[in-house]
């Protein structure tokens, strides 16, 4: 069991307006964009100054594509048990 105490209902809350607010303002024709992997790489110089290069990589989905946390297997189960049902 963990030590960290239970989320307080002011907090509970507020995470639930808040992804209220989320589902508000975003735009479902918009493709999603999920960062994959971020490296930055630093080197000094010696007269101090530092050279820095970012590189982002990123994975844009469209807009009627699944969403990043479905995968087939539970397409597979969900479509398992739709069949259970129409057997009964």
């Amino acid at each position: 069991m963990t030590d960290t105490p239970p989320k307080s209902i002011m907090s509970s809350l507020g995470e639930f307006f808040g992804h209220i607010a989320r589902g508000i303002t975003t735009d479902p024709s918009k493709p999603v964009t999920r960062e994959v992997k971020r490296s930055v790489e630093e080197t000094k110089r010696e007269d101090g100054v530092i050279l820095r290069r970012t590189v982002i990589e990123e994975v844009q989905l469209p807009p009627d594509a699944l969403p990043p946390n479905s995968t087939s297997s539970q397409q597979q189960d969900d479509s398992k048990d739709d069949s259970s049902h129409a057997a009964h």
